[in-house]
């Protein structure tokens, strides 16, 4: 199926592209998330008529982005600390998920959404340092160190 994205998805393309995806795909995430429409003559006229109020958009937010990424860079060489009640073999009584983080980021002045941190292993069961991922956009993402802490 033919979608024309309305908004820059990765290995996608960017705004105003035109893109082949499964038919699943486009009804269930694109269309209903719009951020795509129909390849149809008429959403073709519509999207020219719109693409310089979209690629304005896009540039806004790719600028809110950049400042993300500047203010998460400069939290690189530290380390992010979060608390949880362990047992005596480092093993947390519940765990460490993507809410915990976006409230240990509040706290150094970093506002994120938990849709934008990866835990590469799932949620963090002990004790120790780990290596997560925050997405500031389709391309660019920055590592980060969390240490969880006992209690």
């Amino acid at each position: 199926m033919r979608v024309i994205l309305l908004d820059k998805i990765q290995k996608l393309g960017n705004v105003g592209d035109t893109a082949e995806v499964r038919p699943g795909y486009a009804r269930n995430y694109l269309f209903p998330q719009s951020k795509a429409l129909p390849d149809t003559a008429e959403n073709q006229a519509q999207v020219e008529t719109h693409r310089a109020e979209w690629l304005q958009r896009d540039a806004a937010n790719r600028q809110a982005a950049e400042a993300l990424k500047q203010q998460l860079k400069a939290l690189e060489e530290s380390t992010i600390t979060v608390e949880g009640k362990a047992n005596e073999e480092r093993r947390l009584y519940g765990s460490i998920g993507s809410a915990e983080v976006v409230v240990a980021l509040a706290e150094v002045g970093a506002t994120v959404q938990e849709s934008q941190i990866e835990l590469p292993d799932g949620p963090i069961r002990e004790l120790g340092e780990f290596q997560i991922r925050i997405r500031i956009d389709s391309e660019d993402t920055v590592a980060l160190t969390l240490a969880v802490l006992p209690a």
